[in-house]
């Protein structure tokens, strides 16, 4: 049976970004952006603002990819509001994607200032453009696994952007969760010829196996948490 068609309306929009203008990866500074509007978006009155970050190896467009057999993360929010069930809101999903699979979502010399983006960037063409509350305690970021820990560094980094924070298994304990990756990452850097030879391949297939997989999720982290701007990768 086909599902209920959705109250509130999703916009996708771009973005020129002047902080990701320099990337040392050269991604795209230009980003896509989906930002959903509430039912009772009228052009006038205002609403708070929900930030969405997707995990790594996943983008926003992920987030919001159609499937015939369950709603998405923005049917599900406009489902929420249809019911009564939660607050009328703007939600956005900004990209924050990198060659590596994901950037954390923190400003690094390896891959970015991606925090920067969001923080400086992102908000401020939401307020120019949509009806928001442009104040910090209408604002929330949400993320899963490193989407997550993005949003509790944002949170913690830039207070004075927003207020709320829900991180669902946001990455962390580092020394616990990424420590039985090393030895199949090492494993797979060595068969595919070494780091710089990883480095190359790794963007254009994407992982193939779980071992390249753990390989570049240590490289992306790597770059963001601990760039070395002289090694191949950042």
């Amino acid at each position: 049976m086909r599902r209920p068609r959705m109250k509130g309306r999703v916009v996708r929009t771009s973005h020129q970004s002047l902080c990701l203008s320099d990337n040392p990866l050269a991604d795209p500074h230009e980003r896509d952006l989906y930002v959903y509007l509430p039912p009772q978006y009228d052009g006038k009155r205002r609403f708070g603002v929900v930030m969405m970050l997707a995990g790594f190896g996943a983008t926003n467009h992920s987030i919001a990819a159609w499937s015939p057999w369950k709603p998405n993360a923005i049917e599900l929010f406009d489902r929420l509001v249809a019911e009564g069930r939660c607050q009328p809101a703007i939600l956005v999903l900004p990209d924050c994607f990198n060659r590596w699979g994901g950037s954390q979502f923190i400003d690094s010399e390896g891959t970015g200032r991606y925090q920067t983006y969001l923080a400086d960037e992102v908000f401020p063409f939401l307020d120019a453009e949509y009806r928001t509350i442009p104040k910090r305690e209408a604002r929330a970021v949400v993320g899963r696994s490193s989407g997550g820990f993005g949003a509790l560094r944002l949170g913690m980094d830039r207070p004075d952007v927003v207020s709320v924070i829900a991180s669902h298994a946001g990455d962390a304990a580092f020394e616990v969760s990424m420590r039985p990756m090393l030895t199949s990452a090492a494993i797979a850097i060595d068969l595919a010829g070494g780091l710089r030879a990883f480095a190359e391949q790794i963007p254009v297939n994407g992982p193939q196996n779980a071992s390249q997989f753990d390989a570049i999720f240590v490289l992306a982290a790597s770059a963001a948490y601990s760039p070395d701007t002289a090694a191949p990768g950042g």
